[in-house]
């Protein structure tokens, strides 16, 4: 018996050490100094102070901004420290109230005399399950197509560059011929044109995805 249980724990004990101790160590060396932007967190920084993750969106209520999908988490929205959804069904009545308000915010946001006809996206009133969704969310939502001549700033716009054919990238309209977006993960956003010879050879599309005030 004996000769049985000692080499069990002597390769019990090792194996812990190198998979729980000596692996997670090399691994989080090696990405920080690889890779010290995305080890970190891809955190946005402004005048020093980080203000955000490029990995995460962010919520907003003003009609002049993009409105991400929203979120459970607490105690404020898209708090990747406290990740996690509702757990509320499709026929919990709080659910249901849930969505009736995030739709009405949606409608009150629209201005007078030019309403959305077209259906609410479902992923734009109501929450993931872990609460917390990527800054990209637009590549899965549908909105208004428009025209590059009526864009108008909160617009997004979309890019293909990847060599695949599918939408790769997208920004954020800010007016003038320019929008904001980040590059790359764990680069710093900056704004660009869209009559620059890289963008205008990979722009596709804009879209609406609620009427700008």
């Amino acid at each position: 018996m004996t000769s049985q249980i000692r080499p069990a724990l002597v390769l019990f004990g090792a194996l812990t050490v190198i998979c729980g101790v000596l692996y997670p160590l090399a691994v989080t060396g090696v990405g920080n100094v690889a890779f010290p932007a995305q080890a970190a967190g891809s955190l946005i920084e402004v005048n020093g102070k980080a203000i955000g993750s490029s990995l995460i969106g962010q919520s907003f209520s003003s009609p002049k901004y993009f409105w991400g999908r929203p979120s459970a988490t607490g105690p404020m929205p898209n708090n990747a420290a406290n990740s996690g959804g509702s757990n509320l069904g499709p026929l919990n009545p709080a659910q249901n109230d849930a969505v009736k308000g995030r739709i009405d915010a949606l409608k009150a946001a629209e201005p007078e005399g030019r309403p959305n006809r077209l259906p609410i996206p479902v992923d734009l009133v109501t929450a993931s399950a872990s609460g917390v969704d990527p800054e990209r969310l637009a590549l899965v939502l549908e909105g208004f197509e428009i025209v590059e001549c009526v864009m108008q700033p909160g617009d997004a716009v979309f890019f293909k560059g990847n060599g695949s054919g599918q939408i790769s990238h997208v920004g954020l309209y800010v007016g003038k011929g320019k929008f904001i977006h980040s590059p790359s993960t764990g680069k710093r956003v900056r704004i660009d044109s869209l009559s620059s010879r890289y963008w205008k050879k990979h722009y596709t599309t804009a879209k609406r995805f609620h009427v700008a005030g």
